[in-house]
């Protein structure tokens, strides 16, 4: 068993990789496709993974974008985290196929998990590098 002390990283850019091959259905130790994945990151301090066209989550954390009214989610995230559970069924988020071409309509997107409390970390839209 390995123990890593936890730091919230300070995330300010993401880059949009694509990837259909992707999958992190469920929670794992095993991350090297992740880590490939982020590894072409380039300048910016984490990814935005589009899988089929559709976006999805970083590197570390589930996403929600903001329209200046409501929050969306992915309706089909990498990983369905029990913090996004938890924002659904409190009705603070709502699911939505979002895709690449819709990222103009949005100001704000938010990451989270459950090491990452709703509204800690999150940065402007026009910071993510297509």
């Amino acid at each position: 068993i390995d123990y890593t002390p936890y730091l919230l990283r300070r995330i300010q850019s993401l880059a949009l990789i694509h990837c259909d091959t992707v999958d992190y259905t469920y929670k794992s130790a095993r991350r090297e496709t992740l880590n490939h994945l982020f590894s072409e990151r380039g300048t910016c301090d984490d990814i935005l993974i589009v899988k089929r066209g559709l976006l999805t989550d970083t590197s570390i954390a589930n996403i929600a974008l903001f329209d200046g009214t409501h929050w969306y989610t992915p309706r089909q995230p990498l990983l369905k985290g029990t913090k996004r559970a938890s924002l659904l069924n409190k009705g603070i988020l709502a699911e939505k196929e979002l895709r690449c071409e819709d990222l103009p309509a949005f100001s704000t997107i938010r990451l989270f998990n459950a090491m990452i409390e709703w509204g800690e970390s999150e940065l402007p839209v026009q910071n993510i590098i297509t």
